[in-house]
């Protein structure tokens, strides 16, 4: 099965580029080079925001206000899909231009976009906003989901000479940091900013990509640069590696490999059959409830993720005690805002049984429900256990955790 996949997974990364690019814009692999950067602080939440990956999978653009909390010793976390997560580090910050480039521990994969500087951006032309809004994480899925918003460029101004794009492209927070891109799959500019004020909408901004080349040329970081106005330059697809040596860059497909292209998605399409039937085979001989793909072997000390909601990003040590959730901090330990809808002053509560090596679930007589992940929710004041890898939510998948042993 694993090499089943593995082949699987060959084909598709080769044949991205050469099928996405064949025409229209090259929505998958603009959805590739951009990535989710989160910013733990020390002491309170987490601050999320969006990025776009440069260098050789190995750097990652921002913004520096995404990034903040690693001046007092907050933690960044880049991540580009369930199974791919950095650690980074900061390798240069303008609080003036308010852009940042963080170095990370190795490739994190996906795509390599080129940038195209504001000589070749035309008023009204239509751009594509991608990032990681936390308004829209709906789901425990939609966490690691890129989103995009279209629009146009509605007009170029220099504010505090930072040179910047009007674009009347949604923007919310979690843009923050995420590329602007044009048809051509070119990154144009940088999300940063929306005028949020009651009566007025469809007025976001970008920092142009002019603004951050320079820092790239002086940090001795590679990227590719645009070659003309209007033709089709897909970002190039990176391999993810463990380890801090860059992976190359793969070319993309020549001219002429139609044929190659229909014969390997043909095989594609077979293996996955294949794998499908095995996979469904040997469903009866498993153990009930197997892991969510991508969760690492289980291993010995119990924590608790926050996937959606306030807590997103955190990870919180669970000992002997039980942890208490909800908003009435004389009762929980993790306490809610006191605005959050549908949770409840004392909702529920998790332990983990070290004989049973489960977590424990129980609902607190919850007006609003707490659900298990597959979306069921518990009998009022009923308990129920969770593995390794299990997830569970408090009212709506807004307020979405993952129990895990690490």
């Amino acid at each position: 099965m694993r090499l089943i996949r593995r082949i699987i997974t060959i084909i598709v990364l080769a044949l991205l580029p050469a099928v996405a690019s064949g025409e229209g814009v090259p929505i998958e692999q603009m959805k590739a080079s951009t990535v989710r950067v989160l910013c733990k602080q020390i002491v309170g939440g987490t601050h999320t925001g969006s990025g776009v990956i440069t260098g050789a999978g190995d750097r990652v653009i921002t913004n520096n206000h995404v990034i903040d909390c690693a001046s007092s010793g907050g933690e960044i976390i880049v991540i580009h899909s369930r199974q791919q997560r950095l650690t980074a580090s900061v390798l240069w910050k303008s609080a003036d231009k308010d852009l940042a480039v963080l170095s990370l521990g190795g490739s994190i994969g996906g795509a390599v976009p080129s940038f195209a500087t504001s000589s070749m951006v035309s008023d009204a032309q239509t751009v594509y906003a991608m990032g990681f809004p936390g308004d829209a994480d709906l789901s425990k899925d939609s966490v690691f989901q890129v989103k995009i918003t279209k629009g146009i460029i509605s007009a170029r101004t220099v504010v505090e000479n930072l040179k910047i794009f009007q674009t009347d492209a949604a923007i919310n927070s979690g843009n923050s940091g995420g590329p602007l891109f044009n048809e051509s799959g070119q990154v144009v500019g940088i999300n940063f900013m929306k005028i949020a004020k009651a009566g007025t909408g469809g007025i976001g901004y970008a920092i142009q990509a002019d603004e951050v080349l320079p820092e790239l040329d002086r940090l001795g970081i590679p990227y590719r640069r645009a070659s003309a106005k209007g033709t089709a330059d897909a970002p190039v697809s990176v391999a993810p590696s463990a380890s801090t040596q860059p992976s190359p860059i793969q070319p993309q497909p020549q001219n002429g490999t139609s044929a190659w292209i229909y014969l390997a998605v043909a095989i594609a399409i077979v293996l996955a059959g294949v794998a499908i039937y095995l996979s469904s085979t040997r469903k009866n001989l498993e153990t009930p409830g197997p892991l969510t793909p991508g969760v690492p072997p289980a291993g010995s000390r119990p924590v608790l993720l926050g996937v959606a909601g306030p807590f997103a990003g955190n990870e919180i040590p669970l000992d002997s005690h039980s942890i208490s959730l909800g908003r009435d901090p004389s009762q929980c330990q993790l306490v809610f805002p006191k605005d959050s809808v549908g949770v409840g002053r004392l909702h529920c509560t998790l332990s983990f049984d070290e004989k049973l090596t489960a977590f424990v679930l129980r609902d607190r007589n919850s007006t609003n429900g707490t659900f298990l992940g597959n979306g069921e929710r518990m009998s009022p004041g009923s308990s129920r256990q969770i593995g390794h890898g299990g997830s569970f939510y408090l009212s709506s998948p807004l307020n979405m955790f993952e129990v895990r042993l690490v």
